[in-house]
């Protein structure tokens, strides 16, 4: 795996030289939808293992998905020279991309767009427009937790986490050995279909949503939470609404 932040994190410091600003376990919110593959070893010197574990701990508090292999005694450059990611190849080939989930949940981090270089960093799923009420500060965040009712599915149940252990086998070093961690989800329920969309958001000044790809009409009821000022437009409905 690569660095969760800009350089070498090793927690409850900063990463460095990228500071907070850069750290990717602080918007690990935004990953609902995406289950992950960690892999570290226990002697690497550029990922250390206190900030891979950390990582995975934050998708394990969030009820994520993920698993987290950590190879003991592998240094940095161990995995890359054994070459053996069959394992990787088969947890990516289980899954399917899910492009309009029922429920989305994203952290905007404006230090991370480059706008020079067309990525900023503003739209998730069905939401877009996204914009922080106060980027005073050095690492500002904002964050948005929506769930539509119009998909008729509840959130899957996340598994106890699960540990256990096992060997990578068939690169050039050998047998591997490792330790994981894991989470995995239930099916999702099925729930009432409802044209209601429920917004919970965080330093956020405007929300747009996209109500075809959200599976909602024009005249949905917005049930909203915010902790200040907000607008939410209904992008192609002629209509916005203020709250906070």
């Amino acid at each position: 795996m690569g660095p969760p932040g800009l350089g070498i994190w090793v927690p409850p410091a900063p990463p460095q030289p990228g500071g907070d600003a850069s750290n990717t376990n602080r918007m690990l919110g935004s990953v609902r939808n995406i289950p992950f593959l960690i892999w570290d070893g226990t002697e690497d010197e550029l990922v250390p293992v206190a900030g891979a574990r950390q990582q995975a701990q934050t998708f394990d508090d969030l009820g994520y998905r993920y698993r987290f292999d950590l190879f003991t005694a592998a240094d940095h450059f161990a995995l890359a020279s054994n070459d053996e990611y069959a394992p990787a190849a088969k947890f990516l080939g289980t899954h399917r991309v899910n492009r309009n989930p029922a429920h989305v949940t994203y952290v905007v981090n404006p230090t991370m767009d480059f706008p020079k270089a067309g990525t900023v960093a503003d739209h998730a799923y069905w939401l877009s427009g996204l914009r922080l009420r106060n980027s005073g500060g050095e690492a500002p965040l904002g964050s948005v937790d929506a769930k539509s009712d119009g998909f008729g599915k509840g959130d899957p149940r996340a598994s106890a986490t699960r540990h256990t252990v096992g060997t990578l086998n068939g690169g050039n070093m050998g047998t591997m050995p490792y330790v994981e961690q894991s989470k995995s989800w239930g099916k999702a329920p099925s729930t009432p279909r409802r044209n209601v969309l429920h917004i919970d958001a965080k330093n956020l000044s405007q929300i747009v949503v996209h109500p075809r790809r959200a599976r909602l009409g024009c005249n949905a009821t917005l049930r909203v939470k915010t902790d200040g000022p907000l607008q939410v437009r209904l992008a192609g409905c002629d209509r916005t609404q203020s709250f906070g």
